[in-house]
């Protein structure tokens, strides 16, 4: 598609073909007074025409959009509201400047080089629908500047080893930052951050790399125990810390246990589903995750962490370094195995690499439908559209959601629409709200949110675009890998009681991160956003609890069985069985 010029797409411009003509004679007050104001009727009607007409459109198959705000991009950060006249979306601008913004739906662009003072109209159009939409440009203040926080003098390129004075500011960046914005300051009571802070500063002065300095910062930001709140190495370090081998571990019964292999050649050289990794470059498995894994990570939860230390990253590292695993088998058999270790595009490459989504029908006429992602809003509805259909014969669903590491809540919220009659609601949320004059006054700050609004079910019909709902029997399932984005989906879907969930309690994490850049070419991200269910419970800290729960046993992957999907077979067969 073009690059846009001024609009990107053409203004159908209007002509008048004929002139009105107007006798003059003397008239009463009255009349003259009556035909002043039609005129001016007939004025405004002809502009309201003209404007409607000359109203750029663009067209969309998709309820979302994403917005281009200078350099910022909000992926599908929009949602369509034929309702709203206009649905106003406001950005700032330096006096005097000009900011391009850009609205991008799956099918087409429009953009706008706005000034501050100044609104932009267009349409978006959807089907038969019509989006009235416009950009309302205001001047952008010194504390809403992205330099003012976001300072060149701080967001320093890589270099093996940045200074000193680089790496304090990065610490000390982390730590305002958080103390500030950082919403769940009440989940960690015993935490004294400045306190922390102090004592970390002589920790990243005697780092002797940049890779070193992003481990001690990481470890930092762990003792916020947050899983919206994280540490990320510069790009140019990737590959030196994230890479990993072709195979998936937990930690199950306590033992370190291999579950899945992403490259089926490995079963082969004798590396299996079940296999026990008792030691790691000849380090015992649970200490080489004490050691090296544990103390890096922040998370909510004991299911969150587990994950994360023995799922996520217990076998990251160099892609230059090959990782020896000391492996048991079911009878008791130990063999050595050394596996090297992938980049991330690469595994992603490998043939049995987790797809994004699926439909498989099981026997007794169940669909099983896996999502593992909500950050994927086009690719989500243009499953359900061509998948729909097929799973709305079945006798019964089973949602699988336990590789499901989140991304936008609307996006589950668009995949439940599919599967309900009935109004639902989303979390309930706040954020803190600091007001510097507060505190010489002495009055407490307070903090500021919304109660779950009502989705209503015209909303609900165009999210599933008309659609007739599933409504037969639904099971969820879940593990402590359903998070973020998809914990939002369990939340909106416990309360209506529309079917059971079935596994394990969820990761215990949602929120709204603030993104911020460190020394180095590195960056972090702070949670500022807290989420309850609608009624205010509490799942943060705690997960989404299931109705059933079932937990793996190491057994489950010796014998090639899913306990939890068969769990949830004999609940729809129950069901069945019960009406």
């Amino acid at each position: 598609m073009a690059e846009p010029v001024g609009y990107s797409c053409v203004r159908h411009k209007m002509g008048f073909g004929g002139v009105s003509h107007f006798c003059t004679r003397k008239l009463s007050t009255m009349n003259s007074m009556k035909l002043i104001l039609a005129l001016a009727f007939l004025t405004a009607l002809t502009c309201s025409v003209l404007a409607q007409d000359t109203i750029p459109t663009i067209k969309s198959g998709s309820s979302k959009a994403s917005i281009q705000d200078g350099d910022v991009l909000k992926k599908d950060g929009w949602n369509l509201a034929p309702e709203a006249k206009p649905d106003v979306y406001e950005t700032t601008v330096k006096k005097g400047k000009t900011k391009r913004v850009e609205f991008i739906t799956d099918m087409d662009k429009i953009g706008f080089d706005v000034e501050a003072g100044k609104t932009y109209d267009f349409i978006i159009q959807k089907g038969d629908a019509k989006c009235y939409t416009q950009i309302k440009a205001s001047e952008l203040k010194f504390w809403n500047d992205a330099d003012f926080w976001e300072s060149p003098s701080i967001k320093t390129p890589y270099k093996e080893n940045i200074s000193n004075e680089e790496k304090i500011a990065g610490l000390s960046k982390f730590w305002s930052e958080a103390k500030y914005n950082f919403i769940n300051f009440n989940l960690v009571p015993d935490l004294d951050w400045d306190k922390t802070y102090l004592e970390f500063i002589p920790k990243v002065l005697a780092t002797r790399s940049t890779l070193e300095y992003y481990r001690v910062l990481q470890e930092f930001c762990g003792k916020l125990k947050d899983s919206h709140t994280n540490v990320y190495f510069p790009k140019e370090l990737q590959t030196e810390v994230n890479a990993g081998p072709a195979i998936t571990t937990r930690l199950i019964e306590g033992r370190v246990v291999i579950v899945g292999l992403l490259d089926p050649k490995l079963k082969g050289d004798g590396t299996e589903v079940g296999q026990e990794i008792t030691a790691i470059d000849g380090i015992p498995a649970r200490t080489y995750a004490d050691e090296n894994v544990a103390p890096y990570v922040s998370e909510n939860t004991p299911q969150s962490q587990e994950t994360a230390v023995y799922q996520y990253f217990l076998l990251r590292g160099s892609v230059s370094k090959p990782v020896e695993l000391t492996l048991k088998d079911a009878k008791g058999n130990i063999l050595k195995r050394t596996l090297p270790r992938l980049s991330r595009q690469d595994r992603l490459k490998l043939p049995n690499a987790a797809k994004l989504y699926e439909l498989k029908m099981l026997p007794n006429n169940i669909a099983l439908v896996t999502v593992n992602t909500m950050s994927d809003a086009p690719g989500e509805e243009k499953f359900f559209a061509d998948n729909f259909a097929a799973m709305s014969k079945a006798d019964g669903i089973i949602l699988d959601l336990r590789e499901n590491g989140g991304g936008n809540s609307s996006v589950g919220y668009n995949i439940l629409s599919y599967f309900v009659d009935k109004p639902f609601k989303g979390s309930s949320w706040y954020t803190r709200e600091y007001h510097p004059t507060y505190r010489p006054w002495g009055q407490p700050d307070k903090t500021f949110g919304e109660e779950a609004a009502e989705i209503s079910m015209d909303v609900i019909k165009q999210m599933r675009n008309g659609a007739e709902p599933f409504l037969g029997p639904l099971i969820v399932l879940s593990s402590p890998r359903t998070f973020s984005a998809a914990e939002d989906f369990l939340v909106a879907y416990k309360p209506i009681k529309r079917g059971l969930i079935v596994g394990e309690p969820s990761g215990g994490s949602t929120g709204q991160p603030l993104q911020i850049s460190l020394p180095g070419g590195g960056s972090a991200r702070i949670c500022s956003k807290h989420d309850t269910f609608a009624d205010g419970s509490e799942f943060v800290g705690i997960g989404v609890l299931p109705d059933i729960l079932v937990k793996p046993k190491v057994t489950d992957f010796t014998e090639g069985r899913d306990a939890i999907l068969e769990k949830a077979l004999k609940e729809l067969e129950r069901s069945k069985t019960a009406h």
